[in-house]
This record gives C-alpha cells, sequence and structure tokens, in this order.
C-alpha cells in the first residue's frame, strides 16, 4: 500500500512541474520550502490584480451586424424610460443615438448594451449577447433575465403602455377556447 501512496505523491508533484525542481536543488527543510513557496505566490497575484483594476470597455452588442427590417420594426416596440419592477427596482432603457435600433439598459450597477432579436412568440426580445441578458417584453410587463445563470434579475417591470393593457386584461379578460360555442 505504501509504494502505491509514494507513486500517487509522484505523480502529483510531477503534474505540478515542482518534480524537476526537486531533482536539481538540495533538499531544504520544510520551513525553508514554505517560506520560498509564499514570495512566489505573492508575485504572481499582483500582476492578476494589476489586471484587474483596468477599466472595462463598455460592451456592445453585435453592432457590427446591421439589423434586419424585422429586427427595425421590434425595435420600435420597445418601451423606454425608467421602468418600475418588483422588489422596488427600476430599470432605465434607452436608445443608442449612435446604433440606431439598439438599447442601453441599466439596472443599479448593471450595465447592457442591446439588440432586438427575432421571437417565435411575438414578445419583443433584445439581447446583449456578450453578457447573455435577454430584456423579454410582454403586453402586460417585462423582465430581464441572465441566460448564463438561468434565473430572472428583474420581474414584474411595467412600463405605463403595460399598466394600461394590463388594466385592460382585468376588466375584459379574453375568452377561453373552451369557453367557445361552436
Amino acid at each position: 500500500m505504501k509504494p502505491a501512496l509514494i507513486a500517487l505523491a509522484a505523480a502529483c508533484l510531477m503534474s505540478l512541474g515542482t518534480a524537476h525542481a526537486a531533482e536539481n536543488k538540495p533538499q531544504k527543510p520544510a520551513a525553508a520550502q514554505k517560506a520560498a513557496k509564499k514570495p512566489a505566490k505573492r508575485a504572481a497575484k499582483k500582476p492578476a490584480k494589476s489586471k484587474a483594476a483596468a477599466p472595462k470597455p463598455v460592451p456592445a452588442a453585435a453592432v457590427d451586424q446591421p439589423l434586419t427590417e424585422a429586427e427595425k420594426n421590434i425595435a420600435k416596440l420597445v418601451h423606454t424610460g425608467t421602468i418600475s419592477c418588483d422588489l422596488n427596482t427600476k430599470v432605465s432603457l434607452e436608445p443608442d443615438a449612435d446604433n440606431p435600433g439598439h438599447f442601453f439598459l441599466h439596472m443599479g450597477k448593471l450595465r447592457y448594451h442591446m439588440r432586438p432579436m427575432e421571437s417565435r412568440t411575438g414578445a419583443v426580445r433584445l439581447e446583449d449577447t456578450r453578457a447573455r441578458a435577454l430584456w423579454l417584453q410582454l403586453g402586460n410587463k417585462s423582465m430581464l433575465m441572465d441566460q448564463k445563470q438561468g434565473k430572472r434579475i428583474a420581474d414584474g417591470c411595467m412600463s405605463p403602455e403595460q399598466r394600461e393593457f394590463s388594466a385592460q386584461m382585468d376588466k375584459m379578460p379574453r375568452q377561453s377556447l373552451f369557453d367557445q360555442k361552436p
């Protein structure tokens, strides 16, 4: 059993690249080995922090691809402005002046550059393909979804037009297919 453990330990050392260094250098006491490893780890972390500190560019949706006529028509249906959502959150949806048909969506610290996409259901759909964010606008509400995590970020968002539509639905609900007489 001990030879198997030794072989496993040797394989681990080789995969980490330390086996070669151990063969070429004389053995140091365990305390000296730990002290030698710590500065190397700290030095490796410092460049990573400097990269993270660099400002990130504003993500842009696929602006290089022109919008189709269908996507341009979808963009005309988007409700813009500050939209109230459930849980006292607000979403700001503004048109991009430099790229007609595209939109900027802001919610707290989240920033997205959205592009209209066709949907089979007829719902208004805006996507930020890089951040994998999705804004779905229905007749009575809108929602912001994170496609990476598969969850809703904001739900129950209603523009004034959607509030009006929802009130009309409450007053005159649609007739069920099962209630219709042939």
